[in-house]
């Protein structure tokens, strides 16, 4: 018999354990690389993208937390925050987004910064992915029967948050897809959904999300 509880624990600790790989990998990566090309260029736009998919990001984990009744709300949106704000600057600084734009990028300038790590970390990522696709259909976590809106609502809120900021941080770096701003939008939504609907389903949310106990008298 399959256990779904260990299961979920395998789940929760594989996605931190990938943040914490992605972080690392960043890190290693922006003293590497030490990408500066697009800040000196245009600090105000570097500052506006260290920010704004944070933000956007963060006011979805609000609205999850306030849709699904659960405790320790400012915590939890301090810690998406300062994560993903953590995470843009050292993408930036990796040269991440130098590869997958070059608007901006000098002649000669990329042969400076290695993408080896970059492109093996994009293989790893798919192969991550579908593992934890495979770990969330066999939990199937079902959505909590407490919450103030429907999972499709939900999804949907959580959806164009977090497109908007991704959209805004790629299109500011000129990261838009051969089928133009529709296509790339398309393709944020797309893979937005289908994160919500595997942290859902692999109960990951389940254990973030935990609802605050009344106390009954």
């Amino acid at each position: 018999m399959v256990d779904v509880e260990a299961m979920k624990g395998v789940f929760e600790k594989g996605i931190y354990t990938s943040k914490i790989g992605f972080v690392v990998l960043l890190v290693i990566l922006a003293f590497i690389n030490g990408y500066t090309g697009y800040i000196s260029s245009h600090p105000k736009l570097f500052a506006y993208n260290s920010v704004m998919l944070p933000f956007m990001t963060s006011l979805a984990t609000l609205f999850m937390a306030w849709n699904r009744n659960s405790g320790d709300v400012l915590s939890k949106v301090f810690i998406v925050f300062l994560f993903l704000f953590f995470i843009q600057v050292f993408s930036e600084l990796s040269g991440f987004y130098a590869y997958t734009g070059h608007e901006d990028v000098k002649p000669g300038e990329l042969k400076n910064l290695s993408s080896t790590p970059l492109v093996m970390s994009g293989f790893v990522s798919f192969c991550i992915s579908v593992f934890f696709l495979v770990l969330a259909l066999n939990i199937n976590q079902p959505y909590p029967a407490g919450a103030k809106v429907p999972f499709f609502l939900e999804t949907i809120v959580f959806v164009m948050l977090t497109t908007f900021g991704e959209f805004s941080v790629l299109y500011n770096h000129g990261v838009v897809s051969s089928g133009g701003v529709s296509a790339t939008i398309l393709s944020n939504v797309l893979f937005f959904t289908a994160t919500q609907i595997i942290l859902q389903k692999g109960g990951f949310y389940e254990r973030v999300f935990t609802p605050v106990k009344l106390n009954m008298y």
